[in-house]
């Protein structure tokens, strides 16, 4: 029997087309059948302390002195009652006792002999440390008041609900002025008797 080469040549590269096409479609059908998994990174949630921690941030005014008060402690602020000052609404609560994700709100005051008295407070030990250096006095705790040369304790960041303590100064009162009202504050800006010094911390809200 005599072989037709053309046509055998025909049938080799035939079968080696569909034998390339079924590689082809079982790579291809291999690759669809692929599953990526992705797993996102999660960021910890903070645990809050309980609202049982927290005392008033309280603030007092006195007129004369144009100077603002701000304690913790309740015989401190009667104290201060005695010398003209009066209370004002409180600015939020801060912490008694340092908890995870607080620092402690330092104090000093910038007294230097004039009639006038400015009570400095912030959270940036590298400032308030700045500040004592620069003469700045620490003022004594009250007793059993257990938190050193500060108030209290806030957050760094904002957390658990806690809003901003901003933090504004006159110098032509040499008074600085911290508050939770934005309104407060902005009105305080607009007269320019205050100027913006940022955010303090933050505390938990009244």
């Amino acid at each position: 029997m005599q072989l037709n080469i053309p046509l055998v040549s025909f049938i080799a590269l035939a079968f080696t087309a569909v034998a390339a096409n079924a590689t082809t479609n079982t790579s291809s059908s291999v690759v669809s059948t692929k599953t990526v998994t992705y797993c996102p990174t999660t960021t910890p949630v903070p645990v809050c302390p309980p609202l049982t921690q927290t005392i008033p941030l309280r603030r007092m005014w006195n007129g004369d002195l144009t100077s603002h008060f701000y304690s913790t402690y309740g015989l401190e602020v009667a104290q201060f009652g005695t010398q003209g000052y009066s209370e004002e609404p409180p600015q939020g609560r801060v912490y008694a006792t340092q908890v995870d994700g607080t620092v402690p709100l330092w104090r000093c005051n910038l007294n230097q002999g004039t009639p006038q008295i400015d009570y400095f407070y912030t959270a940036d030990a590298a400032e308030f440390q700045a500040q004592v250096a620069g003469g700045c006095q620490v003022m004594p705790d009250p007793a059993a008041a257990g938190i050193s040369q500060g108030i209290g304790y806030l957050h760094p960041r904002p957390q658990c609900n806690a809003v901003p303590l901003y933090r504004l100064y006159s110098s032509a009162r040499f008074d600085h002025f911290y508050t939770i009202n934005e309104t407060e504050r902005q009105n305080n800006i607009n007269t320019g008797l205050y100027a913006d010094q940022g955010i303090t911390g933050y505390v938990i809200p009244n």
